[in-house]
């Protein structure tokens, strides 16, 4: 029995230490675990410091480069502005900005755009790819095959391989048009051609090109008339020249007017206080203080004989007439004095399409209310 009781006790002994290592190695584990978290949490509270480090740094620089592309588009830079806000399309507003440089800042002429890079200017081809370095102060949009320049101060053009055709000897130039370009040297204006030929020698005070075709050239003062491959048209006599609708144009000499066409005949002459133009190639003519009207061929429409007249619209002008019953046997009033929404004495022309006065019954008529 002492034997079996030994061994039993024995036995309780060892299952007891069997438990304690249990025990002691549930322990172990749980505090390995504890650790394990522990360390995880650290890890990840690394993790979360980095990445918020890390976002810091990218918006900070995110934010210094679209200001800086900000400040580029501002200063008109919008070559480079655009590639800095291409590199962060999705930032802010960027793919906006670069909507808007693509359709309106970038503005293309025969397949090309000129860029201010730096101060200075290129070109770009349409898939915004810089094709001209960075080389002139000035570069206009290409016309006519030719981009007007600006070097050291002076104009000159390349052609679409970007050569220098025409040097940069020219004070100002304007951009081809119909072949003719206006341009500036030692203070006087003429006109060359796309190869760089004068049509018209630099030896003008001012000259002004219109797109009928004419050319208005001033020396000394005097104006007169070319046509653009140089033929004078008038000489440079008149001190005042407006070029009108319908080829019209009107000259001043003295205190002669003359109204002519475009070829240079003279459709009517007259001494006269004023000469203005109204719809449908007539004209307004004050003589000796009295407003009459001329057609577009010359011919009197009505003769002078109104002291007053209002012409703000040109196709209705505002007469007055005294006495209606006087002019009884030249105009026809269409309206009785009920209907008058005119002030009293005024009357209405209506200047149709063929270049006259609209009648009735063989008179031109009037109107006394408003049309």
């Amino acid at each position: 029995r002492q034997l079996e009781d030994a061994e039993r006790k024995k036995r309780e002994e060892e299952e007891k230490q069997r438990q304690l290592m249990l025990e002691k190695k549930q322990q172990e584990k749980i505090e390995r675990r504890k650790k394990q978290q522990e360390m995880t949490k650290r890890i990840v509270a690394i993790l979360i410091v980095v990445i918020i480090v890390i976002s810091g740094g990218m918006y900070i620089l995110n934010e210094k480069k679209y200001q800086q592309a900000k400040d580029l588009y501002e200063n008109e830079e919008y070559y480079n502005a655009y590639n800095l806000f291409s590199d962060m399309k999705y930032y802010r507003d960027s793919k906006d900005i670069i909507s808007q440089i693509e359709q309106n800042k970038f503005i293309f002429s025969e397949g090309y755009a000129p860029v201010k890079i730096d101060k200075m200017y290129g070109i770009i081809n349409q898939d915004y790819e810089l094709i001209q370095e960075v080389s002139f102060e000035e570069i206009d949009y290409f016309k006519e095959g030719l981009a007007r320049v600006k070097l050291n101060g002076l104009y000159g053009f390349i052609d679409t391989d970007f050569n220098l055709v025409i040097d940069t000897i020219y004070e100002d130039a304007n951009s081809f048009s119909n072949d003719r370009s206006k341009v500036k040297i030692n203070g006087k204006y003429g006109i060359i051609n796309t190869k760089g030929e004068y049509i018209i020698e630099p030896t003008m005070d001012e000259i002004e090109i219109f797109s009928t075709g004419l050319i208005k050239v001033k020396i000394d003062d005097k104006y007169g008339v070319t046509s653009l491959d140089g033929t004078i048209i008038f000489e440079p006599v008149a001190d005042e020249i407006t070029f009108y609708s319908k080829g019209r144009i009107v000259l001043k000499i003295d205190d002669k007017y003359m109204i002519a066409s475009s070829d240079g005949t003279i459709i009517f002459e007259v001494v006269a206080d004023e000469v203005t133009a109204l719809s449908y190639g007539v004209f307004a003519v004050k003589i000796d203080g009295k407003w009459g009207f001329v057609n577009k061929t010359g011919l009197w429409l009505i003769e002078p004989m109104f002291k007053e007249v209002d012409l703000t619209n040109p196709t209705f002008p505002l007469v007055k007439i005294e006495d209606i019953n006087q002019v009884k046997d030249i105009f026809y009033e269409l309206s009785s004095p009920e209907e008058r929404t005119l002030p009293d004495k005024w009357y209405k022309l209506f200047i149709e399409e063929e270049g006259a006065f609209q009648t009735l019954r063989n008179k031109i008529t009037l109107f006394n209310y408003t049309l």
